[in-house]
């Protein structure tokens, strides 16, 4: 397998804090689709949103969604 470690990590959608959080056991992040925030990463929370949303879970509302819906 070579250099990578296989994680097991839970991801969820707080609307209070509009982030999405990662969790691998002991260690936390979080990303944000909020160009003001230090943890700005707008295509990875579009695709954990994806994810989130495919799975029937809490999920961002994002502008590529928003294209998707119109067309």
């Amino acid at each position: 397998m070579g250099k990578q470690i296989k994680l097991e990590v839970s991801v969820y959608y707080s609307d209070n804090s509009r982030r999405i959080h990662l969790l691998f056991g002991d260690f936390r992040a979080t990303v944000s689709g909020s160009p003001e925030r230090v943890n700005y990463h707008p295509e990875l929370v579009r695709k954990l949103g994806q994810v989130l949303r495919e799975a029937g879970k809490p999920a961002p509302q994002t502008h590529l969604d928003d294209r998707d819906q119109r067309s």
